[in-house]
């Protein structure tokens, strides 16, 4: 299992918790919109839509 498996099996079971894998370098210079918009999805998700 690899270090980053480990740390997701950590918190396995909370259903409120996601796991995603983005394809790039350590400071996701090519990914940064799918990031915010990966996050963005989720806190919609967790928390609710707000008013844009």
């Amino acid at each position: 299992m690899t270090r980053s498996n480990r740390s997701v099996a950590a918190y396995g079971g909370n259903p409120r918790l996601e796991h995603v894998t983005l394809d790039a370098d350590h400071a996701l210079s090519g990914r940064r919109v799918a990031l915010i918009r990966t996050v963005a999805a989720f806190l919609d998700r967790a928390l609710g839509t707000i008013r844009r």
